[in-house]
This record gives C-alpha cells, structure tokens and sequence, in this order.
C-alpha cells in the first residue's frame, strides 16, 4: 500500500519512512523537500582521508609532500578532512620519518655550528673524529627511539588535558593522528638554518590545535589549553629547578665567602 501522508510504498503497519500508522487519519501531504525515503536531511559527510592515507593511489612521496602543504598551509580544511580512526600505524609512520629526518638536519646544523667553533673553544680536539661517530650513531638511533616514545606519551597527555576540559568528542585515536601529523608536517622546517626547529615546534603547536579542533568537533579554546597546559606546566617545572640551583648556587658562594 501507499502512505498517504508521503506516498512511500511498503507493506507494514506503520510507515518506515515518516512514521505514520495506517489506522491514523491522513494528515496533510508532506512538503517537496521532504526527504527521499531511508535519507536524512542532516547526514555528516564522509571524511575521505589525507593524502598519506591514499599513498597507494597517489605514490608516497607525492602523497607526503600534499600532507605537509595541507598541514602547514591549510590545516582546517586538512584536518576536517582527515579519518578519525582505522590505522595507528599510518600517522605513526609519518611521523616517525619526517620527524627523525626533522631531528637528524637539526643535529646536523649544530654539529656544523659547533665545528666552526661557535660556542666552544675546541669542539673536535685529538678525539674529533671519534666523537663525530659516535655522534652520528647515537644520533641514529636516538632520534626515531625517543620520538617513537614522545608520539605516544605527548598524545596521551594532550588527550587527558583535553579530557580534562571537556573537549575529547572522539577517542584517543583521534588525537594520536592530530599530533602525529602535525608533529611530521612541521619537522622538516628544521632544514631552515639556525631558527627552523623554533619555528616548527611554534608552528606545530598551532597545527596541533587547529586539528585537535576539526579531529574532536570542540571550541578553540579547548583545544588551545589541551596543548599549551602541558608547555607551560614544563616551562615552570623548569624554571622552579633553574631557581633551586641558583639558590644553592648563591648559597655555596656566600658560604666561601664567609669562610675566606
């Protein structure tokens, strides 16, 4: 039979598309912009992925490069566009080349600062070449250990804080892939000599709360204290040590001075 109240065929006792039984009097017909049968008018659009996500189709090189210039230069329309879950291991992987490739120039420009003398009276000495090897070993493996370290464990605070203030709609997945990308999209910066790792971890904290924004649905704002409560809560944990050792440090000197 035919509904008479949207004209939608069907066999049931009550209409699955509106709702209206058949022992109910006809109402008025529904306006034309009614929606079609099994639709609805506010259906939230698919998120088709970042460009890493479809490396397979696009290469992984180009796919990388559009990543990064969606992350730096649009990173709202990006991260709106990024899925919220299905693959850790993607964001993961990201992260972790571009980030260690990010650590890997900004060690590279200190060690050359260092071997034109800036900052140290003798950098290389009889064990230069011995300390240029262990440095680059070291280097090697740090990097991508303790970055593969720092994901995980800056992710899980930053989704605490943002639990914390109410913004975390989604799960920690979410967050994970907000800060990875971020974190590999701006490391490259470091290839700027001199103030390209400053300008990639600034950026890279705007990056992070734009996204944490689009990944989430929340304010600004809470997503703005999600990032910047962790920075400021290690900025005076250092200041408070900085401070206890110039204590100690005035108190020893008063103390020789005394003695003398």
């Amino acid at each position: 039979m035919q509904c008479p109240r949207c004209g939608f065929d069907h066999t049931f006792q009550t209409c699955p598309n509106c709702g209206l039984r058949s022992d109910t009097p006809a109402p008025p017909p529904l306006p034309p912009d009614y929606p079609p049968p099994h639709q609805h008018a506010s259906a939230t659009p698919e998120r088709r992925g970042l460009p890493w996500d479809r490396r397979a189709e696009l290469g992984t090189i180009p796919a990388g490069i559009e990543t990064i210039k969606g992350v730096l230069l649009s990173p709202a329309s990006t991260f709106r566009e990024m899925r919220l879950s299905g693959d850790i291991g993607s964001p993961f992987l990201f992260a972790l080349v571009l980030g260690s490739l990010g650590g890997w120039i900004a060690m590279g420009w200190q060690r050359l600062v260092e071997s034109m003398g800036v900052g140290s009276q003798n950098p290389w000495g009889q064990l230069g070449a011995a300390e240029g090897v262990g440095f680059a070993c070291g280097a090697l493996i740090g990097v991508p250990v303790g970055l593969s370290v720092g994901l995980f464990i800056g992710s899980g605070i930053i989704h605490l804080c943002l639990m914390l203030f109410g913004g975390a709609r989604n799960g920690f997945e979410a967050t994970f892939r907000t800060y990875a990308y971020a974190t590999g999209s701006t490391a490259p910066l470091a290839i700027i000599p001199v103030c390209g790792q400053v300008i990639g971890y600034i950026w890279g904290i705007v990056a992070a709360i734009i996204g944490l924004k689009q990944a989430h649905e929340t304010d600004t704002w809470r997503a703005a204290c999600a990032v910047l409560l962790p920075v400021v809560l290690c900025c005076a944990c250092l200041v408070a040590l900085f401070a206890v050792f110039g204590a100690a440090l005035l108190a020893a000197a008063g103390q020789a001075a005394g003695g003398q």
